[in-house]
């Protein structure tokens, strides 16, 4: 218990009151980043925020263009296989109409 005393302030236990489900932690990390980004440059943040925006965006762009020609790929051999047994079917059984099409 002597280490929660060092973290925890009186103003975390009291804001966990109003909170419980939150815990002291989580108002002893909010205190702690906010010291740490108190009188930061925001520019720096923002390049960051851009970066990170970028990286996700990219991502995402490859992976939505992955899947679709993937789908297109899977929906286009299937088509292709079932023109192929269809016309195999359609030859088999003497149908001429249905090899012409």
């Amino acid at each position: 218990m002597a280490a929660d005393e060092d973290v925890f302030t009186a103003e975390d236990l009291d804001q966990t009151r109003s909170c419980a489900s939150l815990g002291p932690a989580y108002f002893a990390a909010r205190r702690a980043a906010e010291v740490l980004f108190q009188g930061q440059p925001t520019d720096e943040l923002k390049k960051v925020a851009d970066k990170i925006t970028d990286d996700l965006r990219v991502a995402l762009y490859d992976y939505m263009e992955w899947s679709l020609m993937s789908d297109l790929e899977s929906n286009i051999q299937g088509h292709v296989h079932r023109m192929v047994d269809s016309t195999i079917e359609a030859l088999m059984n003497g149908n001429e109409w249905a090899m012409k099409r």
